[in-house]
């Protein structure tokens, strides 16, 4: 908090936002949050409120009405894993698990992965081989929210009754809507996405899926009916539906 009220002012004066604290662990983060928008000259000068979650994983908000990061993490593990759900505990499910805890859990508007590609035992997302290269299923993991959740999207609600199916839902600034399905169970599972209250009658939901066998594979198109998208989630998968409207009510 104290160093945020000697570094804000140089921030501000060189035309820079602060973004503070990536602490350790996101319950630390809590704590620095807490702490800065206790003080109204420390709160003034930080725009985005940022943890990390290796001492500890998202479990809620951080305490502020800021705009909030997961700004770095890679899971544990030794060696190079392409894998998308082994039990390792760094493959790309466990990936998919940590970007919906922070989206839906910590409420946050960015996730930053710690690096993109390395050499060796890497827990990055692609292997660099001299002139070959390996790509980790964590690749896959992000991009099923990476790539369809645009800039300036807004987080809708996406509810559930099932606990093994983890959902979030965003409309994108061309109001097109993005649902996110990650399915921990070990049997494919039917879903019922009602639509209407987002203004939709009928359109299309086209299925990006990612599996032990595809990586954000584009699926058949599955058509939005009475305010309605019904659809079957594979086990153990991340399928993303990109929904766009034939009507609208």
């Amino acid at each position: 908090m104290e160093f945020t009220k000697v570094f804000g002012p140089v921030a501000r004066a060189g035309g820079h936002k602060v973004v503070c604290c990536d602490s350790f662990g996101w319950n630390q983060q809590k704590s620095y949050t807490g702490a800065i928008e206790a003080d109204a000259t420390a709160r003034g000068y930080v725009d985005t409120h940022a943890g990390h979650t290796y001492a500890g994983k998202v479990d809620g908000p951080l305490p502020t009405g800021k705009r909030t990061w997961m700004s770095e993490w890679s899971p544990d593990g030794t060696t190079w894993n392409e894998a998308w759900d082994d039990g390792s505990g760094y493959d790309g499910f466990t990936v998919a698990s940590a970007v919906h805890d922070a989206l839906t859990k910590g409420n946050t508007s960015g996730y930053v992965y710690w690096y993109g590609a390395s050499t060796g035992a890497t827990r990055g997302l692609i292997q660099m081989d001299g002139a070959n290269h390996h790509v980790s299923k964590r690749l896959w993991a992000l991009a099923n929210y990476s790539r369809f959740i645009r800039p300036g999207a807004t987080r809708i609600g996406a509810v559930t009754s099932d606990a093994d199916l983890r959902l979030s839902a965003f409309r994108n600034p061309d109001g097109s809507v993005t649902v996110v399905a990650l399915n921990a169970a070990a049997t494919a599972t039917p879903v019922s996405f009602g639509l209407r209250n987002l203004g939709f009658t009928t359109g299309t939901a086209t299925p990006y899926l990612t599996d032990n066998s595809r990586s954000t594979a584009r699926q058949q198109a599955v058509p939005v009916a009475g305010g309605s998208l019904k659809a079957t989630v594979p086990a153990r998968s991340l399928v993303t539906y990109t929904v766009r409207a034939n009507s609208r009510s």
